[in-house]
């Protein structure tokens, strides 16, 4: 059941990234530079997905000895607050 759980933010992370891509290629400039950070922080998030089904859920590999899950995560959301940043100085 996690497993699906996982796969299943795989493809939620994938219809974002074609969404945000979508959407920034329309508007361009500014804001559209702003979304290159929320695509950044969705493939960051992404990332720890996967590298949890290979070395957690599925075993395919012998994890690592450092775990990165959760640094990939919280880049993740780092690169989320920069793209708010971004977004919020264009209101100024």
């Amino acid at each position: 059941m996690v497993l699906m759980i996982d796969i299943l933010g795989i493809g939620v992370g994938l219809t974002s990234l074609w969404v945000i891509i979508s959407t920034s290629t329309k508007v361009g400039g500014q804001v559209g530079s702003s979304f290159n950070f929320v695509l950044l922080g969705i493939l960051f998030q992404m990332a720890a997905i996967i590298y949890t089904i290979i070395f957690t859920r599925l075993k395919l590999l012998s994890a690592p000895a450092l775990d990165i899950h959760h640094a990939l995560m919280v880049i993740g959301l780092i690169l989320f607050v920069v793209a708010a940043k971004k977004f919020s100085d264009l209101s100024r």
